[in-house]
């Protein structure tokens, strides 16, 4: 089965769609970034993020990396894209997968009606999920090294997927909801407060 049939198996057509917390059903919003200047708010949006992740990965020795980037015209390349995954030194194997699909006018990012958004898919060693959350989070800062995407980590065996969408904020959803409660109770206090009342109705008030 191809990583785009599996994806859409285990998650369902929601996975993708923006923003992540509000259209997929009882995922978690974490705050990230913390501190008076920018460094230390993304460092501190880094350090969160990865803490999570060993316990998203817990026992995994890859995991799937799906980067979603619009293609209008000049506006974006795929060239650039694979420049930047070179750059970072993170490995594409020859298992990937490629695939386009037009852009969703309802998306908040979506700037041409003629846009297609191309999905890049493959499997990353979890040792560099360090690496990938820092080029994801770098996204909107001047920091680099940085991607110019959406960036999915996904354990598509346990079915849960942390999408860092900037450095202020990542949601993680899934069908595991066993595995997303264990989320919610270790760390509860890394909660978007905005939105606790929304994770408290499905988790429960601590």
């Amino acid at each position: 089965m191809h990583l785009r049939d599996q994806l859409l198996e285990k998650f369902e057509a929601n996975i993708f769609r923006r923003p992540l917390f509000y259209s997929y059903p009882n995922g978690l919003r974490f705050e990230l970034s913390e501190g008076r200047t920018w460094i230390g708010q993304f460092l501190s949006a880094h350090r969160k993020a990865l803490e999570v992740s060993k316990d998203v990965f817990a026992g995994r020795d890859q995991f799937l990396l799906c980067l979603r980037a619009y293609v209008a015209g000049n506006a974006f390349s795929i060239r650039r894209l694979l420049r930047q995954l070179r750059t970072v030194q993170i490995p594409i194997p020859p298992d990937r997968m490629l695939w386009s699909e037009p852009a969703d006018l309802d998306d908040d990012d979506d700037e041409a009606s003629d846009a297609e958004i191309v999905t890049l898919a493959f499997s990353v060693p979890t040792d560099l999920i360090q690496d990938v959350l820092w080029c994801a989070l770098a996204m909107d800062l001047s920091i680099s090294p940085r991607l110019d995407c959406a960036t999915y980590l996904v354990n598509l065996e346990d079915g849960l997927v942390m999408f860092p969408y900037d450095d202020r904020g990542m949601d993680i959803v899934g069908p595991n909801a066993e595995a997303l409660r264990e989320l919610y109770v270790r760390h509860h206090s890394w909660l978007l407060p905005y939105e606790l009342p929304h994770m408290e109705a499905t988790y429960g008030a601590r």
